[in-house]
């Protein structure tokens, strides 16, 4: 049904809903950034519903017929403006299409991309570098990788992440978290390990998962803001953002899982003690099984099992 209201929103020029042209950046060409653009793909992934498909792509034309505007906003931004995570659907598409002006369209806003020590907003600078990093996972070539890792250390390095591995509201610093902003830092990590292979991303991704992103969840199943301050988190601002953090923080988790068995270099891996029973597609044809039962982390064990494992 929310498919369907949707839908029903669509303008001529591919856009959706009401347009409201944000006088900081001006043109409506903007509205395309909108996060039910990658909805629209992954809900064609899962249904194959042609119309969210050709919905997507009308709002990657109305992006290419604009691309212009689009370089100018990324260079005057320093590639940190919110808007600029419409990296992710345009890598997206162009897995689903091969078209390189898609493509071409990621590398034009990767090319401006500075790092967070400069300052953004966290959660849009983490989704346009998962953006990089989605273009790096669909072509395999790691380079699209180089400047999300570059940051992805600095936040490490210099301890703009917290010890519970929760990320701030806005970079460097600032006075909150957001639900967000830490599922963006999870996947960016989860990213980074399918990527590179270094395990220490699957286990820096598994601390954010346990302790920032599971510790943000409301007891309604939402996320949100909490403020934090030097000694830990405190009460000032203390909010569910169901117009954003629930669905990131729902993506996160889903992405949590999806990484938890995966097939690197002809060889099982278990990345994630996530339990489930998991099919993993094998090069050769076929696919193995792999069930994972556990409690953890409530319990330190675990039985894994698998059947059709590669030799």
């Amino acid at each position: 049904e929310l498919f369907e209201r949707i839908l029903r929103q669509r303008h001529p020029s591919g856009l959706f809903g009401r347009i409201i042209a944000d006088p900081m950046i001006a043109h409506e060409c903007f509205s395309a950034c909108a996060r039910f653009f990658p909805g629209f793909i992954y809900y064609h992934e899962l249904t194959n519903d042609a119309r969210a498909l050709d919905a997507a792509l009308g709002l990657a034309e109305n992006a290419l017929r604009h691309k212009d505007i689009w370089r100018k906003r990324a260079k005057k931004a320093g590639g940190r403006a919110i808007e600029l995570w419409i990296t992710e659907p345009m890598a997206l598409l162009y897995g689903v299409t091969g078209r390189q002006e898609y493509l071409d369209f990621v590398g034009m806003i990767g090319e401006t991309i500075e790092m967070p020590d400069r300052g953004a907003h966290a959660h849009g600078y983490m989704a346009t570098l998962r953006g990089l990093q989605t273009a790096a996972l669909i072509t395999g070539d790691a380079a699209w990788n180089a400047k999300p890792e570059a940051a992805r250390r600095m936040i490490i390095e210099h301890h703009f992440e917290l010890a519970d591995g929760c990320t701030p509201e806005c970079f460097p610093h600032s006075g909150a978290n957001e639900g967000c902003s830490i599922a963006d830092w999870l996947m960016l990590n989860l990213n980074t390990a399918a990527i590179t292979g270094e395990e220490t991303a699957y286990e820096h991704a598994e601390h954010i998962f346990w302790n920032a992103l599971a510790f943000n969840q409301w007891n309604t199943g939402c996320f949100g803001v909490r403020s934090t301050a030097p000694t830990g988190y405190s009460m000032r601002r203390f909010e569910e953002a169901w117009w954003c953090c629930l669905h990131h923080g729902g993506l996160a988790l889903v992405e949590y899982a999806r990484h938890a068995v995966t097939l690197r270099e002809n060889a099982i891996q278990v990345n994630l003690l996530v339990p489930g029973t998991y099919r993993v597609a094998l090069p050769s044809g076929g696919e193995a099984e792999v069930r994972i039962t556990t409690a953890y982390p409530a319990r330190a064990e675990a039985v894994v099992s698998a059947t059709g494992v590669p030799e």
